[in-house]
């Protein structure tokens, strides 16, 4: 079952990343305000089940709520990836050091750069989602 759940997560991840570009402003504040009422609805949810006299397996249910927590994160990573880089290179622009040679490098391979950090952070999170199904001491 973990080896099920580690893949299925795998895969929403590099969904994700796929349509890393379609990454808007919405999608940011979707996955913020997920987080913040995932908490609340996760322990209610467990309070639920242990009201009816359900229990449900642990390591199993913590997985996907850490996981699903996880691939949100993944989506505010990607954005704030994109968008940092965009404030710094605005700033080199602004300040005029658009004509230096190194300057004018980072501009030209910007998408180069940005997709090498995105994919930086696609093998982090895909090693963290591995240690979270796989490792015993994570739940």
């Amino acid at each position: 079952m973990d080896l099920i759940a580690f893949i299925f997560f795998i895969l929403l991840v590099l969904l994700v990343f796929l349509n890393r570009k379609k990454i808007n402003k919405w999608h940011l504040k979707f996955a913020i305000i997920s987080i913040i009422a995932s908490v609340p609805s996760y322990l209610a949810v467990l309070l639920i089940l242990k009201k009816i006299d359900f229990t449900p397996n642990k390591k199993l249910t913590i997985g996907i709520y850490v996981s699903l927590i996880i691939l949100l994160v993944f989506v505010i990573t990607l954005f704030m990836i994109q968008k940092i880089w965009d404030i710094l290179l605005q700033y080199q622009i602004k300040i005029g050091n658009k004509e230096k040679p190194f300057i004018k490098k980072i501009i030209k391979r910007k998408p180069l750069i940005i997709t090498t950090f995105q994919i930086m952070y696609f093998l982090g999170f895909s090693l963290g989602l591995y240690g979270l199904w796989f490792s015993s001491n994570t739940v």
